[in-house]
């Protein structure tokens, strides 16, 4: 046996100080036991402590509010269930037609029983829905009929981190979503949006959106449009099809926007992109009256420049596309072209 170990029933314990006798063996043992429940004690309260932390955020959901139906206490307009609610509740609301101008300061979600047949209209004043907070979810809606003022919308927006999820947003006085100045990272994803007096989808100012799986269609202007310096959006897997003017419009110095796989349907013009640099990649271009166009001054040709890539032409190409565009040169403007070198073959298949 070695000289720094001590032989017990249990084998051999090391012992920095050499070999100790039955006694001080017992004696060191009773020290770490002590030590050992002494710190088991300490821990257990805190982890305890730790666990019922964990607990309460796990389980606190906020509160949910009905609008609507026939329960005890429900709502019977969304506007007071707003009012009462509090960040992180739930305003659910009940098949019908409700005649309200909707304002939204709280982050909640504001979630209808079925989006055909729970109405919010806004009986032709105003925005029929204003969203002011940020991280709101509105979903299963359909959203209509707001007022004929020039800045009126279905959905009006001047915040950031907001769903607008699986609505039918149609039949409103002007822009049908309307995302204000400095409304950021907000997605607006399998919508319907149709029949709008003016745009869709309207972003001003606004960066890091996401629209994906809307269908938007029948609009008297335009599908969707980029304005004002609107950067580093995706417009990916919506069907744009039907509208009056232009199916995607992106305007001066709303750059470094990716269009991709989308279809792009029937519309006056499918694709216009003014004064910016984007890339429109891998979507369809069926029976459009015109395909696609652009607008570039001088400046422009330094330091703005589409990419057209991989998009399907309304049929199969072997050479590149013309994408037939506008110099701008002082008052005056000269024929450009823009080319899709390596056009696709066939159609992509994109489900919305």
């Amino acid at each position: 046996m070695s000289k720094y170990c001590v032989r017990t029933i249990v084998g051999e314990i090391p012992i920095a100080g050499g070999i100790v006798t039955n006694n001080e063996h017992l004696k060191i043992v009773l020290v770490y036991g002590i030590i050992a429940l002494f710190i088991c004690m300490s821990i257990t309260p805190s982890v305890a402590i730790d666990n019922a932390k964990k607990s309460s955020i796990t389980l606190s959901y906020g509160n949910t509010l009905y609008v609507g139906g026939t329960g005890p206490g429900n709502y019977t307009k969304i506007q007071d269930a707003i009012d009462d609610a509090s960040d992180g509740d739930t305003v659910f609301v009940y098949n019908g037609t409700y005649y309200e101008n909707i304002i939204i300061d709280e982050s909640i979600s504001l979630v209808g029983e079925d989006k055909n047949t729970t109405i919010i209209d806004g009986d032709g004043t105003g925005n029929v829905v204003t969203v002011n907070a940020n991280k709101v979810y509105i979903s299963g809606f359909t959203i209509r009929n707001s007022g004929v003022e020039w800045d009126n919308a279905g959905i009006k927006i001047y915040s950031n981190h907001n769903n607008i999820t699986d609505n039918n947003i149609s039949s409103n006085n002007n822009y049908g979503i309307w995302l204000k100045e400095f409304s950021h990272h907000n997605n607006i994803i399998d919508n319907t949006i149709s029949l709008n007096n003016k745009d869709g989808i309207y972003l001003q100012y606004s960066r890091n959106n996401t629209i994906t799986g809307n269908f938007v269609f029948n609009n008297n202007f335009h599908g969707i449009i980029l304005d004002d310096s609107s950067f580093n959006n995706n417009i990916k897997g919506n069907t744009i099809s039907s509208n009056f003017k232009l199916g995607i419009y992106i305007n001066w110095g709303s750059s470094y926007n990716i269009v991709n796989g989308n279809n792009i349907i029937s519309n006056y013009y499918g694709a216009v992109v003014v004064g910016s640099s984007n890339i429109i990649i891998k979507n369809n271009f069926f029976n459009n009256e015109h395909d696609a166009s652009f607008v570039v001054d001088i400046l422009g040709l330094l330091f703005y420049r589409n990419r057209w890539r991989r998009n399907y032409w309304n049929e199969s190409r072997v050479l590149p596309k013309f994408i037939i565009g506008r110099l701008s040169w002082y008052y005056d403007s000269i024929p450009w072209i823009n080319f899709d070198l390596f056009p696709a073959k066939k159609p992509y298949d994109i489900d919305v």
